[in-house]
């Protein structure tokens, strides 16, 4: 076996040899900086998923607020619709009013006239 050979077979097969090699050859520093920036992915990686999940829970939340809403703007539409009723209600009873008021003013012209033909008919 050549000096290659037993070189490349121990690099392959001896963790330790390989590591010495690496540090001699000054790429510690690259494997470190490589393990912090893998440690970094992970973790943001973590991050985003918390993201993720508080993102589903806003969403939730809205579609719950817009059914609130959806469900209060049908509410509102029955309040208008019955205030309308009311309205119309109120108008009809103003006719009345207005009736009575008109049916009243006969009876006192009515009333008026009777005063009259009894005044000129003197004391009985």
């Amino acid at each position: 076996m050549s000096l290659k050979d037993e070189f490349l077979r121990l690099l392959r097969e001896d963790e330790e040899f390989r590591l010495a090699v690496i540090g001699l050859l000054g790429l510690d520093e690259l494997v470190k900086a490589v393990r912090t920036l893998i440690d970094e992915v992970r973790a943001l990686r973590a991050d985003v998923n918390r993201l993720w999940e508080e993102n589903n829970k806003l969403w939730q939340e809205v579609r719950r607020l817009s059914d609130n809403q959806e469900r209060l703007l049908e509410e509102n539409n029955k309040l208008w619709q019955e205030v309308r009723r009311i309205n119309e209600n109120v108008e009809r009873l103003w006719q009345e009013v207005k009736a009575l008021r008109e049916g009243q003013e006969e009876l006192r012209r009515g009333q008026e006239s009777i005063r009259l033909i009894l005044m000129r008919l003197g004391p009985t």
